[in-house]
């Protein structure tokens, strides 16, 4: 069975993307572009299934994104209240 890990996208730079683990952001990876969806963006967080190095299985998780979203513009907003 795959096991599917939530990673954060670190960085795109030079066809390069580094990844972070959302469980432990100390592990990153890094591995061409190419092997994630098109279209993915600093910032994603996408669903992956790495094994040996290789992406075999990739997915933006918007669902993930919305609500990481959602919870830091909520953290903002009360950061703001307490002026």
């Amino acid at each position: 069975m795959d096991n599917v890990k939530q990673y954060t996208v670190d960085a795109i730079e030079e066809g390069m993307v580094r990844l972070l683990l959302r469980d432990d952001e100390r592990v990153s990876l890094v591995m061409s572009v190419d092997a994630l969806p098109p279209g993915v963006r600093e910032g994603d967080i996408v669903d992956a299934v790495i094994r040996d190095g290789q992406v075999r299985s990739a997915s933006i998780n918007r669902q993930a994104i919305g609500d990481a979203r959602a919870r830091v513009n909520d953290l903002l907003n009360r950061l703001r209240q307490r002026r």
